[in-house]
């Protein structure tokens, strides 16, 4: 009796089991982890390089900078001026006239009071306007527009003279007008 011939079998073949797939090698890996082990070590060796050369920069620059502000002379103290602010009296006054034309009712008009605070009005009608006197330091001078029509117009007159006017067209035409007083 002959022995029949099996096709030779992997190593590892256990009969009765499903074949297992064969070992892969982990050389691959290994030298790709020593490649960026080596990669990470080179670039934050370099980063640290740099960053002692930036360290002995800024040094530089300080003790230059420190040096010419030993020479200059000092600056004498600024006199006391106190700050400009919106609705604080001078005693003094501006008188303004806001002044808004159009083809037909307005929207609504947006405008700074007498102080410097915003004020809105809806469903005005055309022609309007408003005078006040405003008092504060810095006057806050603006006016605003929106027309239901296609025209409208605004002028800001103060004490007697046309510190701006624009108009604007189309449907439903807004306009903006500013003006300065100090």
């Amino acid at each position: 009796m002959t022995t029949p011939q099996y096709p030779q079998q992997p190593y590892g073949y256990q009969p009765g089991l499903p074949p297992q797939p064969p070992k892969k090698s982990n050389t691959k890996w290994i030298v790709l982890g020593t490649v960026a082990v080596v990669l990470l070590c080179g670039f934050g060796g370099c980063i640290a390089v740099l960053g002692k050369a930036g360290e002995e920069v800024s040094k530089s620059i300080d003790a230059a900078a420190s040096s010419i502000q030993s020479a200059a002379p000092e600056a004498p103290a600024p006199a006391s001026i106190p700050p400009l602010v919106p609705g604080k009296s001078t005693g003094k006054g501006k008188n303004i006239t806001y002044e808004i034309v159009s083809d037909d009712e307005l929207s609504s008009v947006t405008y700074y009071d007498s102080n410097s605070e915003l004020q809105q009005e809806t469903s005005a009608t055309a022609p309007w306007s408003k005078s006040l006197t405003n008092s504060s330091t810095v006057a806050l001078i603006g006016l605003g527009a929106q027309t239901n029509g296609s025209s409208v117009t605004c002028r800001i007159i103060v004490d007697g003279k046309v510190a701006d006017e624009k108009t604007s067209t189309g449907k439903y035409a807004v306009v903006n007008c500013t003006a300065a007083a100090f």
